[in-house]
């Protein structure tokens, strides 16, 4: 976690104004490794009044702790009775700790779960060079990581792994997007993913056996991408998190939310067209599935509204315009290979003077609470701005005493020997404030004030007008 001032942060408003600079933070929650220790969340001390945890920031009196963040007495748990006992607790070791949650109920998953989603249309380069990453990746997967391997075209093709010679099941897909069968109904969770360690082999194969259909130049994808979700909803009770890497090799023009290039202006590309697409990521970002799209085309694919798949679950979208370019191998090859958190809960907690303004991610905020966002899936380089600015209620009064706090607490599962295992991650940052603006001028992180702005620019040239942005820029 950085903020956009690196050791002084500014004491109230007028001085922020001052500076025409965005308060600010970037946060990757997952950039470094920490050393972890067991321990149940029923112990970790909170505040009465905010509810942040306590942390090495935190000051002891008696049988008091004072708050960081909002400054509240609370009582001293025994816990944390003497300085001796104080040294010895990991919550206690550091500004960012990482502690392995006990006593939670177990996991009903207890593996990750891919299912690669691959366009069989087009005019096959782009094909052969997803399979050339998705066969290198297989070597760096975890090999208790379930796999499993669905294409499309004008039909949804689900491939058994479980069968040494490649065996797929078809279904047809109607020009109004109705399938002749449910998928649920035609594959059980067990046939359409497997374990890759036993299964290595029947899934090169599988892999090596696609090929184009050259004579057909319809994509379903949203009719796949609704039944795989349907899948799953069916199979809730089963799989908690799931991540769907899906190619495509133009537009998704057949089935439901069928996409015609002719209903697109220059001057609207970059408008979604259909409220499908976002629906369908906000329904899946409920089930716990991330969804990737690796777009390879040189013609429209309509990204902007694909994209309303794909940002709230937390996962990838890109465009390749050079089909046979080596970068797709290998984004393919970091995407399923890098370790991965899953099921990720962020609250982020400030002091009373400062507050969130806007939030930049690909996350869900949770519909109860507002400050509670939901990550699908992410990896060491996911990284989340936070803008700030200041409360209409408070200040920082005090500038020779008080400190502007920022409390971030990030829970998430990953695999750790062997099993999905949930962990939590809470990281505490104070800094001093100052009444001088060259004093904070002085101590500006470029880095983050950099990625702040672009996030600023880009929300603005979206959500309102390139003219908005200008006048940011």
């Amino acid at each position: 976690m950085e903020l956009s001032w690196s050791s002084l942060c500014p004491q109230e408003h007028e001085l922020k104004e001052a500076t025409s600079l965005p308060l600010g933070l970037t946060l990757t929650p997952l950039a470094r490794s920490l050393q972890h220790a067991p321990i149940s969340l029923d112990l970790l001390a909170r505040c009465e009044k905010c509810f942040g945890y306590i942390s090495s920031a935190a000051q002891f009196d008696r049988r008091r702790w004072r708050c960081p963040i909002c400054a509240q007495y609370n009582a001293t748990p025994s816990r944390y009775a003497t300085p001796v006992l104080r040294r010895e607790l990991p919550e206690l070791a550091g500004t960012c700790v990482e502690l392995e949650i006990e006593g939670e109920p177990e996991s009903k998953q207890l593996q990750p779960l891919t299912i690669l989603v691959v366009d069989v249309t087009g005019d096959g380069e782009y094909l052969e060079m997803v399979k050339a990453g998705l066969l290198a990746a297989l070597d760096g997967i975890p090999p208790s990581q379930f796999v499993g391997l669905v294409t499309y075209s004008d039909s949804i093709g689900v491939y058994d792994l479980r069968s040494q010679t490649p065996h797929v099941r078809h279904i047809a897909i109607s020009e109004d997007g109705q399938l002749a069968v449910e998928l649920d109904q035609l594959v059980s969770l067990e046939s359409i993913a497997v374990e890759l360690e036993p299964h290595n082999a029947n899934i090169c194969h599988a892999i090596d056996s696609l090929c184009v259909r050259p004579e057909v130049d319809k994509r379903g994808f949203g009719t796949t991408l609704e039944a795989l979700l349907d899948f799953f909803g069916e199979h809730a009770q089963l799989v908690s998190s799931a991540r769907l890497t899906c190619f495509i090799s133009g537009l998704p023009n057949h089935g439901v939310a069928g996409l015609s290039e002719s209903l697109y202006s220059a001057d609207k590309s970059l408008e979604p067209q259909s409220s499908f697409y976002h629906q369908q990521g906000e329904r899946a970002a409920q089930l716990g599935v991330c969804i990737d799209i690796l777009a390879g085309s040189q013609s429209f694919c309509a990204l902007a509204t694909l994209s309303g798949a794909v940002d709230p679950t937390g996962g990838v979208l890109a465009l390749y315009d050079n089909k046979l370019s080596d970068v797709i191998a290998t984004d393919i090859y970091n995407i399923l290979v890098r370790p991965q958190g899953y099921n990720g809960l962020l609250r982020l907690r400030c002091s009373e003077a400062i507050q969130v303004a806007h939030a930049y991610g690909n996350w869900m905020s949770d519909k109860q609470h507002p400050d509670l966002f939901h990550i699908n899936v992410l990896d060491q380089f996911r990284t989340f701005c936070f803008d700030f600015e200041f409360s209409n209620t408070a200040e920082f009064k005090y500038s020779s005493e008080q400190k502007a706090v920022v409390q971030v607490a990030f829970a998430y599962s990953k695999l750790h020997q062997g099993k999905l295992k949930r962990f939590q991650r809470i990281c505490t940052v104070q800094q001093k404030v100052s009444r001088s603006v060259r004093e904070v001028c002085d101590c500006l992180s470029v880095p983050v004030l950099l990625t702040l702005l672009s996030r600023k620019i880009i929300a603005a040239s979206i959500c309102e007008s390139v003219q908005d942005a200008r006048v940011l820029l």
